[in-house]
């Protein structure tokens, strides 16, 4: 990466019949401040103000950085040089507090490919016929299964409410080093009829089991240092007219707006998990209610939407 810098810089123009050096700036994006922007100072050194950085945060990497005094000098030094920083929630923003001048911190959240979710309900609805699901209530995650997406928590609440809702169904969607784990607890718990592992699913499929929910529900919490700095999933299904059930923890409740788009809730603890989905499963007007809601917020962040306040924030610079 230094190298293709390195020769944009020192490119050199005619002008006037002779060539000069380029003087125009050069911009530089990199999706985290350790390694990409750490291996550019020696050019941001040298070129100053004509190299403009623009770096990404998501809040992960931050508290990793965090956890290892080498790794945390190379991020302060890294953000010395950033003109531009990027951050994909207000969340992530407070994880940058005392690590980076706030005057370069913007907040721009990630967005959606709004198209790619066209017939959502017609996949969603062969999905149900070919599988014999047409009047079961659809309780769908989509994600990879370790401690912080919290599937258990949504297990358990499946659990809880079986006597209630007699037709509810969960569909674990996606792989991970806990799937044994939770196929265990599915059996321990005595719901192996009522939970589905598919597995690693494609891009149809997945079209197709949002437009099979009912509700989307992965309330996350925060293990260790290892949080969910957004949550793109939840956009994905309100861009299906699905609500959600999201954790507290991190940057979920600017993914989900509590009592608009989904309910927000704390992931460890179980009761609140099971009644924020035994309140959607309940009630169909709260659910159509709230998914049109999700609908107009995945418009809001639809890629082209994203990408032109992305490229207004850099010609600023």
């Amino acid at each position: 990466m230094n190298r293709a810098v390195k020769e944009r810089l020192k490119r050199k123009v005619k002008v006037n019949g002779s060539t000069k050096p380029q003087a125009a700036t050069v911009r530089v994006h990199a999706i985290h401040a350790v390694p990409e922007v750490a291996a550019l100072w020696p050019l941001k050194w040298r070129y100053g103000k004509r190299l403009k950085v623009i770096c990404y945060a998501h809040g992960e990497e931050i508290t990793a950085c965090c956890s290892s005094r080498q790794l945390k000098f190379l991020m302060h030094r890294a953000h010395k040089i950033v003109d531009l920083m990027i951050a994909n929630s207000q969340n992530t923003v407070r994880y940058l507090a005392n690590h980076i001048d706030p005057s370069k911190v913007v907040v721009l959240h990630p967005g959606v490919e709004l198209s790619a979710f066209e017939g959502f309900a017609e996949a969603g609805r062969a999905w149900r016929t070919n599988h014999g699901y047409e009047d079961r209530l659809i309780v769908l995650t989509v994600g990879r299964m370790d401690p912080r997406k919290n599937h258990a928590a949504v297990i358990k609440a499946v659990a809880d409410l079986a006597a209630k809702h007699p037709k509810l169904l969960y569909v674990c969607a996606g792989g991970g080093q806990l799937k044994e784990q939770l196929q265990k607890q599915t059996a321990e718990l005595g719901v192996t009829d009522r939970v589905l592992f598919p597995g690693e699913i494609d891009g149809p499929t997945k079209l197709a089991l949002y437009g099979a929910c009912d509700v989307f529900a992965m309330p996350a919490i925060q293990v260790g240092t290892d949080v969910e700095g957004f949550g793109m999933v939840f956009i994905e299904a309100g861009a299906c007219g699905k609500p959600s059930v999201a954790g507290n923890a991190g940057g979920q409740p600017e993914a989900v707006i509590d009592g608009e788009t989904g309910l927000v809730v704390d992931g460890k603890n179980a009761a609140e998990v099971a009644s924020a989905l035994d309140r959607l499963l309940q009630d169909p007007s709260l659910r159509q209610r709230m998914g049109e809601a999700g609908r107009r917020r995945a418009e809001e962040l639809d890629w082209p939407r994203v990408v032109q306040r992305t490229v207004e924030l850099v010609e600023k610079l």
